[in-house]
């Protein structure tokens, strides 16, 4: 049980940290044309229109420090951004905390009795 509290902890932290990895790998000229997605084993013949993808290079243009192409791209990077930062390190601290002290989902028998 506590390893599957610990990996449900960990699963939207590893989500955000991923996203910001591809973000600070790939430029926004890459992802325009989609080298992200070969890089993940995805290859396509043309692109299907996906709703992200100014989303995707918004995220990469902030990574990079141009804020103002962010923007651009999507406005809603100036908020969406540090939410994926906080969701990393939260759940960060969260695995720490779980792994440090592990929860207790049964009383002891020793405890009953007293």
């Amino acid at each position: 049980m506590g390893a599957l509290l610990k990996l449900l902890v960990a699963a939207p932290g590893a989500f955000a940290a991923a996203c910001l990895a591809i973000s600070v790998a790939f430029d926004p000229v890459e992802i325009a044309r989609r080298d992200h997605l070969v890089w993940l084993g995805l290859e396509l013949a043309e692109c299907p229109g996906c709703a992200l993808c100014g989303l995707s290079r918004a995220f990469s243009a902030w990574s990079h420090g141009d804020l103002s192409a962010a923007v651009g791209f999507h406005a809603g990077v100036a908020v969406i951004w540090p939410l994926f930062v906080v969701l990393f390190v939260v759940s960060a601290v969260g695995v720490y905390r779980l792994w440090m002290s592990p929860p207790r989902f049964f009383i002891a028998p020793e405890r009953l009795l007293a």
